[in-house]
């Protein structure tokens, strides 16, 4: 005589006493590793079906147009002096890779955070700063470093 199959249903679960929470519980955590299952699967699908393509890019053979000017802005935070100049040092290497053109940098600073508007290191950091990216305008004989620093202000707590 054949009793059914031999996973219990739904409703024989029920009849057996498993309620409702138990197992919508079990649906919901099931649920997790069937979508990452299922998003694998189109993942896979996809790249099987669909051919890598290069993405177009502008060749820039003579640098940078003035029609195509650009801004870097690197942002960061003065900590200490050590970390403006290596900042500094940084935004330089930016220039190196594209020297020829018309692209400038700015080097957007940000201060740590702070019971007062001011702390007596700021000024320092900010000096040193605008030392460094004075350096760099001589030194390649043209205004294209900046240094941007906003203005603190104290937000009540």
């Amino acid at each position: 005589m054949y009793a059914g199959p031999a996973v219990p249903t739904f409703g024989r679960r029920f009849r057996a006493g498993l309620g409702s929470l138990p197992i919508a519980l079990i649906a919901l955590f099931a649920l997790f590793p069937a979508s990452d299952i299922a998003s694998g699967l189109v993942n896979r699908f996809v790249i099987a079906v669909v051919p890598p393509r290069h993405l177009p890019r502008l060749e820039l053979k003579d640098g940078i147009p003035e029609t195509l000017r650009t801004f870097v802005v690197v942002p960061t935070m003065f900590i200490s002096v050590q970390n403006v100049q290596r900042q500094i040092d940084e935004l330089e290497v930016q220039y190196l890779s594209n020297p020829a053109g018309d692209a400038h940098f700015a080097l957007l600073s940000d201060w740590g955070d702070a019971d007062q508007e001011t702390m007596p290191e700021d000024a320092l950091l900010l000096s040193a700063a605008i030392t460094g990216v004075d350096a760099l305008n001589a030194k390649y004989g043209e205004k294209r470093f900046f240094p941007v620093s906003p203005q603190t202000c104290l937000e009540p707590k």
